[in-house]
C-alpha cells in the first residue's frame, strides 16, 4: 500500500527511472526506496516502459502531426440549422 510520506517520491519515480533528476532529488528518492516496497515496485514498472521505449526505432516512433493531411483537405461541415 503506498504511505502518505509517499507521495513526493513518486511524483519523482519518472525522472528518476530516466536518470533525469539532479543529485539532492535523486539521493532523496534513493533513500526513500531503501525501505519502501511499494515505491521499488513502482519504479520498476517506470523502468520496464523506458527499457521498452529504448527498443523502438525513432523514425517509426516519431508521432505525425495531429491532424492528418485528409482531414484537412475535406471541406467543412455547415452548422446545424
Amino acid at each position: 500500500m503506498i504511505e502518505a510520506g509517499c507521495g513526493r517520491i513518486l511524483e519523482s519515480l519518472g525522472a528518476y527511472a530516466l536518470a533525469a533528476l539532479d543529485d539532492v532529488e535523486e539521493e532523496r528518492v534513493r533513500v526513500h526506496l531503501a525501505t519502501c516496497t511499494d515505491c521499488r515496485l513502482m519504479l520498476s514498472g517506470f523502468r520496464s516502459v523506458v527499457a521498452a521505449l529504448h527498443t523502438l526505432d525513432p523514425a517509426e516512433a516519431a508521432i505525425g502531426p495531429l491532424v492528418p493531411p485528409q482531414l484537412d483537405a475535406l471541406p467543412p461541415t455547415p452548422p446545424s440549422p
